[in-house]
């Protein structure tokens, strides 16, 4: 097998949206009435919610990990990741065509598990995006083999074009289950995160 070309960069991709994006995903994601500004246009803090660059993001360089087509495009019309710069819902799937990662196998994203993601907010995403130019840049900087799963880790960042100002940036893995024992380094184990006990709102 070939050596394996880590890091990878990724073509980078447009990206944008509208108010109705915005409103979309955080009425998604269950925003509650405390939190008007990310659910009414009108709020004089109306602002887009700070997880949304994280929120089904995409694994580029191996292809979707959602792979029941009715689901997709549910879930991706109000994702600014999985939307792009496309106004109706797609079949992203479909569109995905990028090649491997040079040095790994061929993965079916169909048997992956998402993994960890760590998300740092640099500036907030402005609202809309009409007069302005983002796009999304990604780029693989890990992938091990963990025997019977191998781990893909990707990083992407929202960056304004012109500018070149980074928004924000996802770090996340996926776990590729019984694609492993491909003759990799294993990688160093995650560190464990406790998260404080939140009760949801039914």
């Amino acid at each position: 097998m070939a050596g394996l070309s880590i890091p990878w960069e990724l073509p980078a991709k447009e990206v944008a949206w509208l108010k109705r994006d915005v409103l979309l995903f955080a009425a998604r994601i269950g925003c509650s009435v405390e939190k008007l500004q990310f659910l009414y246009e009108s709020h004089p803090e109306f602002a887009v919610f700070p997880t949304c660059p994280t929120i089904l993001r995409t694994w580029t360089a191996f292809g979707h990990l959602i792979s029941n087509r009715t689901l997709r495009a549910y879930l991706e019309a109000p994702s600014l990741a999985f939307k792009l710069k496309d106004q109706d819902v797609t079949d992203y799937f479909a569109r995905e065509s990028l090649p491997l990662v040079p040095g790994t196998p061929k993965f079916d994203p169909k048997r992956g598990v998402d993994g960890q993601r760590k998300l740092t907010v640099s500036k907030p995403l402005p609202t809309t995006r009409p007069g302005r130019s983002f796009e999304l840049r990604s780029r693989v900087i890990g992938v091990y083999d963990k025997g019977t799963a191998g781990t893909i880790i990707e990083t992407e960042q929202w960056v304004d074009r012109d500018s070149d100002e980074v928004y924000s940036q996802v770090i996340g893995s996926a776990f590729l289950v019984g694609q492993g024992n491909w003759g990799r380094p294993k990688g160093q184990n995650p560190k464990t995160t406790t998260f404080p006990k939140i009760k949801w709102p039914m």
